[in-house]
Formats: C-alpha cells, structure tokens, sequence
C-alpha cells in the first residue's frame, strides 16, 4: 500500500546547529568504537585510532547491517534487518521478525528519531534475491525505544510498518539542511525516491529521477544484478552515488547526482560507464571521501579479481569526472563494500582469505594506499558487509570566516572570495577580486543550505613605514617612586590594540595577574623581591594577530 504521511506525535530535535557548505572534516555516528558486521565480525577503534578484532558478535549477514550509537560514541545496537542485538550481544524485546534482508545491499539503517532522546526509526528492505523476490516486503521502519530501564526494546505497535510496498535494495540516509529532520532515499521504480522523516512521520516527496525502471518480479533472474551494490550519500548532503549492475552486454555504471537537502530534489545526474580490464566487471562499493570532492568505487570479477577506482568531483560533467578516473588498486582480491571511518581511512570488504580479513584505505604522502589484508578477523568473516552510520559533516559555519585585516596606507587589500559568500557592502571588483583601500566594518553573507548568516568583518589601515607592535619591558620596580612602578606593554606608534589578553605566572603555575587592557598594568602586588615572572599576552595590533611570551623580574 501507499500512502502520503505517516502520522506520529509532534516532537522536536535540533541534532546540530547547521550545516556548512563545504566542509574539511566528517562526523562519523559520532566518536563510534565497537561495530559489527558480516558473519560474526568486528572491530574495534581505540582513542589513538587502532583497529583490533572483536568477538562475540550474533549477526550473520552477507551485505547489509547498521548500528547505532549514543553521544559517547558507546554501541546501543546493532542488526542485520532481521534481528536486532544490544552491545552485550543479546536480542532485544520484539527485535525478531523485522522484514529487512541479509543479502540487501542496504537491508537497515537508523537514525534518531526527530525531538526524542533514546527513540530511533530503523528502515528495513529485503533482498531481491532467489525466493524473496516473491516475498517483496518492501520499505519498512520500526521504533526502537528504551525499555525503561538500561536497555532498548522494538516497539511492538511500531514495528514493520509499511512505507513503500516495491523498492530496490539501495537506501541512503542523510540529515535535512534545517539541521533537525532527516531524509531517507531508497530506490524505488521511478528511479530514486526521496523520503522526509521528520516530527511528524515519514512523509513520501515524489522527488524522484532516473528513467531507469525497477525490475518488477517478471524480469529475468540474470536481470537482477541491476541492484546489486552501494548506495551513497556524501557527508556534507550535496551529492549521491549508486553503484548500477545491468546485463552481461551492458558496461556497469555509477549513477552520480546531486542533492538538494533543504528540498530533497535529485538532479544533474551523471552516468559514469566502468569499462575495465576485467571479464564480466561488477560495481558494488561506492564511498565519497570526507572533503566530499572525491569518489571512490570497487569493482569486482569472479575470474579477474577486483579492483579500487577513484574519481575527482571538482568539475561537475561526465567527460571531466570520467577523465580524472585513477586505479588505486588492482589484484586478485574481489572488493565489496566501502566504510569511511574518519578522515584518512575507509574499510574495505574483500574475499581476501574467504573475507576473514578487512582492508584499509589510507591517505598518504604518496596519496590514497589500499592494503587488502590490513586487519585479520578473528572470529567470522567480512562476506561482502561492512556497517552503515550516519556520516555526518562536523564543521559549522562560522560568524567570522572573513577574519578582521589591515592595510598599509596608499595601497590596498585584494579580496577573492567563495562563491558561497557574498559580501553586502558594495565594493570594487578587479579582475574577479574585490578591492578595499578605505577602513569600515563590512558585511557579508555566508549562504548554508536552508539558511543565510549575515556577518561582518573590519579593515584598519596602517602605516607600514613604522613597526606597529608591542613592547614589553624586561623588570619594573614597584617602589613607588613614580617611575617604573607598573609592568605592562609600551605602545610605541600609538597602534590601535584589540582582544587583548595578557596573564602573568609565577614559576609554579599560579596566577599572579591577568589584564584585558594594555592600560590595565601590574603593580608588582604579591610578588617577592629579585623574582622572575612568566609572562603571555596574545592581542590584535591595526587587526593582526600578534603574541608574546616572556619573563618579567620584579625589583624592589
């Protein structure tokens, strides 16, 4: 069955302030440890990064499993689609029969549920498979809440409710520009559909694209590959990407587009053909990098071996994205799925021993390194698996990107600025630079997805002939006399000073003065005879930032 909206109690959430458009880090389902995945596999991550084996894990699956974590970065649960498991490994209340699929491509994910804490909505589909065609389940979610002690439970009047009756094997989630819904893409046989989980229920937006149509249960077995492999979405929302499988005489492909997290659109979609060496090429990981410019897919044949194929995204056409294509490996591992697990590293599931290893990307001075045996699992196998976490962009917009500056008198200061900022206060422009040669305080806009930030910056100008700086003397005699009585900085050139913080210690750390002013001076109190002093100020001087770090001797 269809339908519109799902409706659940009005709640609220506010996960992260915002969005920013382009970003250099990524938050992986926050600070995660323990993950499980495949036929009884695991790893954990340590606080210096160190990936160890772990055992014990329940779940059996070929492809799909997610996990969830709280704020501390500690395991809640994980599952397979089918069942669902708490960190001590046991299975939680009404967390059987959910209606998702081991051998999915993406049989679950999770994400919280908006303006609850410890509620979660976990998305299930089932595999398009053998048998399972025929018992088409499709998009489904179930509530995942407390029990009211100190663990979790499936709500058992919120479990496997219907979405969408016919999808894919292929769902990606990502949170909404507002910075307080979600939304769920899921294949679907208009192509790629768009979901908007928010406080009031999953609402369908018919966001679709793609003219490619979903194999209905009359097509042929060897058709089925279509849906076979990843389906993701990049950490700062902007773009996804599918790994698309057809028949023998046609050349696999990725479908790369971009996304529009205020309104949930698909669009400038790109086809990128995977032409390889190997007999029979499959497509199946897709992973983006965290900066969000770069792409990386695997591929695979089970004569051939596999191979790890990256593709730069700073030009948005296929000639200039097929172009840039670079082989990052090529061997007789068959590679699966791709995980990023924070900014240099991606796990990477292989047959390498029957899958009873794992492999890492890396980045290096020499650039992106594959090593297909980097982890050995001790217990179980990888099978074609890795777990599925939100990736999340972690840096913020910041009120004060365009940091204050200076010019020298008679010349000029050249501004080049991203196309995500627009600057309020009219200005010159030469040659695509702005040019400011007068003092003001200057506003511009810094544009976020669903919202813009008005914020502003200030110019100082300067005499460059003179060194505009502070100096700090090296004694002072606190005696009284009228002269030399105070420590503080002497302002030679009458430069203008802001943010100004000098604090001064004694040898055992303690604080004897701290001044937010350089007219604020030190009077020598509680200081004894002939002792030394440490002494630090950071401050703006004509709005550089300067800095000082020395020592002071009190002389009675």
């Amino acid at each position: 069955m269809n339908f519109s909206t799902f409706n659940l109690s009005p709640i609220l959430l506010s996960i992260f302030t915002h969005l920013a458009v382009y970003t250099s880090s990524i938050h992986l389902a926050q600070a995660q440890r323990d993950m499980y995945f495949g036929h009884a596999a695991g790893l954990s991550i340590s606080d210096d990064g160190k990936l160890t084996p772990l055992e014990g894990s329940k779940m059996l699956t070929d492809e799909g499993c997610a996990l969830q974590y709280n704020e501390l970065g500690e395991l809640l649960f994980y599952t397979n689609g089918v069942s669902v498991w708490d960190s001590r490994h046991q299975v939680l209340k009404n967390g059987t029969g959910l209606m998702g699929g081991e051998s999915a491509s993406h049989s679950a994910l999770i994400c919280p549920r908006p303006g609850q804490t410890d509620e979660f909505f976990l998305f299930t589909i089932n595999d398009l498979t053998g048998s399972r065609l025929k018992e088409q389940t499709g998009l489904r979610f179930s509530l995942i809440k407390s029990d009211g002690e100190e663990g979790y439970e499936v709500d058992e009047n919120s479990k496997n409710v219907l979405i969408q009756e016919f999808v894919g094997e292929k769902m990606a989630l990502t949170p909404h520009g507002n910075g307080i819904d979600f939304w769920l893409l899921v294949r679907s046989e208009l192509g790629f559909k768009s979901y908007l989980v928010t406080s009031n229920g999953v609402e369908i937006k018919e966001k679709s694209h793609g003219s490619d149509k979903l194999l209905s249960q009359k097509n042929e077995r060897s058709t089925l590959l279509h849906d076979l492999g990843q389906f993701k979405i990049s950490s700062d929302g902007r773009y996804a990407a599918a790994a698309m499988n057809f028949k023998e005489t046609t050349d696999p492909s990725i479908e790369l587009m971009r996304f529009d997290p205020c309104s949930g659109d698909i669009s400038d979609r790109l086809n990128l053909s995977v032409k390889t060496r190997m007999k029979k090429t499959k497509v199946y990981g897709v992973a983006f990098s965290p900066k969000s410019n770069e792409l990386f897919i695997t591929a695979y044949s089970l004569s051939d071996g596999g191979m790890l194929l990256k593709y730069s995204l700073d030009n948005w056409n296929e000639q200039d994205v097929q172009a840039s294509r670079q082989s990052i490996y090529e061997g007789q591992s068959r590679l699966y799925a791709l995980q990023f697990i924070d900014n240099q590293r991606a796990l990477s599931s292989s047959d390498h021993d029957r899958g009873r290893f794992v492999g890492l990307l890396s980045q290096g001075e020499l650039g992106w390194h594959l090593k297909t045996d980097a982890i050995r699992i001790t217990a179980g196998r990888s099978v074609a698996s890795l777990p599925s976490f939100l990736s999340i962009a972690q840096d913020e917009l910041q009120d004060n990107y365009l940091p204050d500056t200076s010019f020298c008198l008679g010349s000029h200061i050249e501004l080049e600025l991203p196309e995500y900022i627009d600057l309020i206060t009219p200005l010159q422009k030469v040659d695509n630079k702005f040019v400011i040669n007068q003092e003001g305080i200057y506003e511009y806009e810094t544009s976020s997805y669903c919202q813009k930030v008005v914020s502003e910056f200030e110019v100082y100008s300067k005499n460059c002939d003179q060194e505009c700086s502070l100096k700090f003397p090296l004694a002072f005699t606190p005696n009284g006399d009228g002269r030399n009585d105070s420590f503080g900085p002497v302002n030679q050139f009458d430069c203008t000073v802001t943010d100004y913080n000098m604090v001064i210690r004694s040898r055992s750390g303690s604080i004897m003065f701290q001044s937010k002013s350089p007219e604020d001076t030190w009077d020598g109190n509680r200081a004894d005879p002939m002792e030394v002093y440490v002494v630090s100020c950071i401050y703006r001087i004509d709005g550089t930032s300067r800095s000082f770090v020395g020592d002071v001797t009190v002389v009675h």
